[in-house]
C-alpha cells in the first residue's frame, strides 16, 4: 500500500518575521505559495503536530511537517512509448515528438501521450505536490511533429517559462502550404482568440491576443510551397490559423484547410530551437521532419 510522502523542517532561526505560508514556501521551493496554502487549508501542514492557518506565526524550535496526499485519480501513468531524445543535459531534455501523439493527458486521451511516454523513460524529473512529472515548456498539436523542450525540475521550468514570455526561445517550423504566397518573406500580425461558433477552432479576432508569425518561402511548385516559419508568440493553432488567414492553409490540415489525397496529416514540423539555458549556455538544435513529411518534400520539391 502506498504511503503519503512526508517532509519536515525544524526551525532554527532565532527570529522569524514572516507568516507561515511565506516562510514554508521559502523552505520548500518545490511548491508554489498557492500549493502551500492549499496544503494548509486541507490540514496537511502541521506545526508541532497541530493544524495551522496561513497567517500562523512561526517561532524558533517549531517543527513543521508537510504530508503530501497521494492523488490516485490523477496519478500519471507510465507508457511504453519510447520517444527520441535529441538533446539532454542535467536540467532539461529536448525530444522529438512524432506525429499522431497528443502531448498532455486530457479527457479523451488519458494515456499514451508524450507526458505518459516521458514518465516511462529513464529520465529523472523532480516531483510536484508529491508526484513526479515532466515539466513541459510548450506544446505541439497532435498531428504536428518536432522538437519539444521539457525541464527536469521546477527551477529550470520557471527559468524557461520566463524566457519564453520574453520571446527569447526562438522556434522555427517547416510547413507545406497550399498555393504560392504573394510575398516571399513576411510577418503576419493578427490577433487570435477562440472561435465562438466552433469550440475546437481558433480564429482571427480584433479582441484576441497578439499573435506574430514570420514566414519565408523556401521552394514552390505550381500548387504548393515549402516554407520556414518563426513563431514569435505561442497561441493555440497559431501557424495553422495565420496561414489559413492569408489564403495558404497547411496541406493536410483538415480543421483549417481540407483533407489531402497526398498525405493523411498536416505537414507542419517544429525543426529548430535556439535559446540560452539557465547556465547561459547557448542551445541550438535542429531535427529533420518525420519520414512521411521528408519523403513528401523530396518527391514534390527536390525532384
Amino acid at each position: 500500500m502506498e504511503q503519503n510522502e512526508k517532509l519536515s523542517y525544524f526551525v532554527t532561526e532565532k527570529i522569524v518575521t514572516e507568516r507561515a505560508d511565506l516562510f514554508i514556501t521559502k523552505k520548500f521551493p518545490q511548491f508554489s505559495r498557492s500549493q502551500i496554502q492549499k496544503l494548509i487549508n486541507s490540514e496537511n501542514i502541521t506545526i508541532n503536530s497541530n493544524p495551522i492557518k496561513a497567517s500562523t506565526e512561526i517561532i524558533n524550535k517549531d517543527n513543521i511537517e508537510i504530508t503530501i496526499p497521494i492523488n490516485k485519480k490523477n496519478k500519471l501513468q507510465k507508457s511504453k512509448i519510447s520517444l527520441e531524445i535529441i538533446h539532454e543535459q542535467s536540467n532539461l531534455v529536448i525530444i522529438n515528438k512524432p506525429k499522431g501523439i497528443v502531448v498532455h493527458p486530457s479527457k479523451g486521451h488519458s494515456n499514451n501521450t508524450v507526458v505518459n511516454a516521458l514518465m516511462g523513460m529513464k529520465i529523472e524529473f523532480e516531483s510536484n505536490m508529491g508526484e513526479t512529472k515532466p515539466w513541459l515548456i510548450h506544446r505541439l498539436d497532435k498531428d504536428t511533429s518536432g522538437l519539444l523542450i521539457v525541464a527536469k525540475n521546477k527551477k529550470e521550468y520557471e527559468y524557461l517559462i520566463e524566457l519564453q514570455k520574453e520571446r527569447k526561445i526562438k522556434k522555427y517550423y517547416l510547413a507545406v502550404v497550399s498555393g504560392i504566397p504573394d510575398k516571399k518573406y513576411a510577418t503576419i500580425d493578427a490577433p487570435i482568440s477562440r472561435n465562438k461558433s466552433h469550440r475546437k477552432k481558433m480564429s482571427i479576432n480584433t479582441s484576441g491576443r497578439k499573435s506574430l508569425t514570420t514566414y519565408k518561402v523556401l521552394k514552390s511548385n505550381s500548387k504548393m510551397s515549402l516554407i520556414e516559419l518563426e513563431l514569435h508568440t505561442g497561441r493555440t493553432h497559431q501557424i495553422r490559423v495565420h496561414m489559413q488567414a492569408i489564403g495558404h492553409p497547411i496541406i493536410g490540415d483538415k480543421l483549417y484547410g481540407k483533407k489531402s489525397t497526398l498525405i493523411n496529416r498536416q505537414l507542419l514540423h517544429a525543426y529548430k530551437l535556439e535559446f540560452k539555458d539557465s547556465k547561459n549556455k547557448k542551445i541550438s538544435i535542429e531535427n529533420k521532419p518525420d519520414k512521411d513529411m521528408s519523403e513528401f518534400i523530396e518527391i514534390y520539391f527536390d525532384n
